[in-house]
């Protein structure tokens, strides 16, 4: 059996790279909306509306922390952490 090696780094986005993180979360919502059934705006783009809170001092309260998953010190996903549960809401698509 051929072992792979690689190193996982878990990484808090910074707001000055929060640009990488919105260009994921796009291409995931894209993907998701064969399900969601998701349109995106009049720009091509599926917005996130809390994505800002993630770097703002009400979002850190809410415990929202925004990562960058890297593999071998290349970019492999993110991560958005929050204690904000969605499950009981209506206003939102699962």
């Amino acid at each position: 059996m051929d072992e792979r090696h690689f190193n996982l780094k878990i990484v808090e986005d910074e707001y000055d790279d929060k640009g990488v993180l919105r260009n994921l979360l796009n291409l995931y919502a894209y993907d998701r909306s064969e399900f969601t059934g998701n349109e995106p705006n009049s720009f091509g783009v599926f917005e996130y509306v809390y994505l800002e809170h993630y770097w703002t001092p009400q979002g850190k309260d809410e415990g929202r922390s925004p990562y960058l998953l890297k593999i071998n010190n290349k970019l492999a996903g993110f991560v958005l952490v929050n204690s904000v549960s969605c499950l009981n809401r209506k206003d939102i698509t699962h």
